[in-house]
């Protein structure tokens, strides 16, 4: 059991320490940090790294960090955070700034939703989808607070 813990937690630390040498080349061959802007003739949009994989304990003790994007699982044991979450989230408390997902948690919050919230308080400031739980809020509806069950499209 001992060998575990030690494996798990060489891991993620491995994973934690490596995420500042994934980030993509900016035009002057340096590299472009988390908040900085890349910026070419079509577009200007903050850079986020993406990880398939989040776990979380609470922020910011969460690998990765919360302005990673996520596109596959996440995992929040008490508190999760991160830029955009697309695939499936599973936390007691999840934020993220937007949500293509299934978000299952005792609270769900998201700024845009795209998807489905199931828990027991489910808040979007905007979007298009589902809420089903005691407390359902979509801020920008007419209705915005719904019991049981909540939707926009």
């Amino acid at each position: 059991m001992k060998h575990l813990i030690v494996l798990v937690a060489l891991v993620l630390s491995g994973i934690a320490s490596a995420q500042q040498y994934i980030l993509p080349p900016n035009a002057n061959g340096g590299v472009l940090q988390p908040n900085q802007v890349r910026i070419d003739s079509r577009e200007v949009e903050p850079y986020h790294p993406t990880t398939p994989f989040m776990l979380s304990l609470v922020d910011p003790i969460q690998v990765p960090m919360a302005h990673w994007d996520v596109t596959g699982l996440r995992i929040g044991l008490i508190f999760s955070n991160c830029n955009r979450m697309t695939g499936l989230d599973i936390s007691v408390f999840g934020y993220a700034q937007e949500a293509r997902a299934l978000q299952i948690g005792v609270v769900n919050a998201v700024e845009l939703l795209k998807g489905l919230q199931i828990g027991v308080v489910n808040y979007a400031a905007t979007g298009e989808g589902v809420q089903i739980g005691l407390v359902n809020v979509i801020a920008d509806k007419d209705f915005a607070f719904m019991p049981i069950i909540n939707a926009s499209f």
